[in-house]
């Protein structure tokens, strides 16, 4: 691809979605692995809270491969290098290391991790709960320990291994205006951009 490909991945309620969305704004096409999810669970009129969501991606990547929520973003990264319009692509909704590999393998991506604390992730999912979130802190903390993979296959939810593929971490644990500035400081350094090598943190 010769255009920049951007994977952003970490935990739930880090701030990723909202770093996504404002590389979007930047000019970079987003595609969202959660979006094609929750559009295969539609179609087969299943539910989709989070658990139920967990379990149907690990179904899918058991089946088909563990990268089989990423293969469309090769046809949106063909059509976007192709759209002058376009500063670039950015993936979300990143759930398994192999998802990470292959967009680092087939598009040259850079990952960001967003990095929050457990007590500010919480705090957010008390304030502006959706679907499926946890309703306590046991919780909260037990689907943590799915996302970390704890007890899940190899083509299961892994948001741990995902996260050691980063080529850089953006702390999120204030706010958006924050946020924002170390999203286009980031942005501002094209070596960064190609990628380092090293982990860099913000």
């Amino acid at each position: 691809m010769n255009k920049p490909a951007i994977a952003v991945v970490g935990y739930a309620r880090s701030g990723k979605g909202q770093v996504a969305q404002i590389l979007k704004q930047r000019g970079f096409e987003l595609f969202s692995g959660g979006d094609v999810l929750r559009r295969i669970a539609r179609d087969r009129e299943l539910s989709i809270g989070r658990y139920q969501l967990i379990e149907l991606g690990n179904l899918l990547r058991e089946e088909f491969g563990s990268d089989i929520l990423m293969r469309g973003a090769m046809q949106a990264a063909r059509r976007i290098d192709q759209t002058p319009a376009q500063r670039g692509f950015v993936v979300d909704s990143l759930r398994n290391p192999a998802e990470v590999s292959f967009l680092k393998n087939e598009l040259g991506a850079f990952v960001i991790n967003v990095e929050s604390s457990d007590e500010v992730r919480f705090a957010r999912i008390q304030k502006y709960p959706k679907p499926g979130d946890p309703e306590n802190w046991y919780e909260f903390i037990g689907l943590d320990a799915i996302d970390r993979g704890y007890g899940q296959i190899s083509s299961g939810q892994n948001i741990a291994g995902c996260v050691a593929l980063a080529d850089v971490t953006l702390q999120n644990d204030t706010t958006i205006e924050d946020l924002e500035g170390k999203v286009d400081g980031l942005l501002a350094s094209k070596s960064m951009i190609e990628g380092s090598g090293r982990i860099e943190r913000f």
